[in-house]
């Protein structure tokens, strides 16, 4: 399903959405939602710095919106016979 931020018009694909409730769709569409509460993205190399920001200022603009969480794409698991640890970095925002 495709974002859709109504006071700029930004239609955008998040990595993960959550919408709390009942879905509220754009006029017209059967695939764009409007209120999600929770949107995750998974940054790369090419998409860090617009997640972070101009993508994020667009985000703001979503009444619904309670967390905006970016995730780092590059991250190292490894395993031992005490169990897993990951190693990387993340983010959350506030909205």
């Amino acid at each position: 399903m495709r974002l859709k931020v109504e006071v700029t018009g930004l239609f955008t694909y998040a990595d993960v959405a959550v919408i709390r409730g009942a879905i509220q769709l754009s006029a017209g569409t059967e695939d764009v939602v409007l209120n999600p509460s929770v949107i995750v993205e998974v940054l790369s190399d090419s998409t860090e710095g617009y997640d972070r920001g101009e993508k994020f200022r667009q985000y703001q603009q979503i009444p619904s919106l309670k967390e905006y969480i970016l995730v780092a794409s590059t991250f190292r698991v490894s395993s031992s016979s005490n169990g897993a640890k990951v190693s990387g970095r993340s983010a959350r925002l506030k909205a």
